[in-house]
């Protein structure tokens, strides 16, 4: 894997905490790094499910749920159609959060 040059210490441990949470709930999904972003990839439907923005002191999940539905994400400005929400993880109380939204993209994904 490709180390993400924005991110710091901070959010490398953020990014591990949700790597692990989306293992444990996972029996395999595909997981990239590249230069400025990370990215969770099903398995089954060989699409690309949520796309992780690493910086500083914040990670920018980007998911194609509703943002009208999901109370706490905003809509995203993302060319991509797809990655509709952005869910913004400035602090480690949102990490449970973060990994729930990618179980439910996840899921959203293999019915659409």
């Amino acid at each position: 894997m490709d180390t993400i040059i924005n991110s710091s210490e901070l959010t490398q441990d953020w990014l591990t905490k949700i790597r692990v949470g989306i293992d444990e709930a996972f029996l395999s999904v595909n997981y990239d790094e590249k230069k400025y972003w990370a990215k969770f990839e099903s398995p089954i439907t060989n699409r690309v499910f949520a796309w992780l923005y690493i910086g500083r002191k914040k990670i920018n999940l980007f998911i194609g749920l509703d943002p009208d539905i999901e109370p706490d994400v905003e809509p995203s400005s993302s060319q991509w159609k797809r990655f509709k929400s952005i869910f913004r993880i400035d602090s480690d109380k949102k990490i449970r959060r973060a990994i729930d939204l990618i179980i439910h993209t996840f899921n959203h994904d293999l019915n659409n």
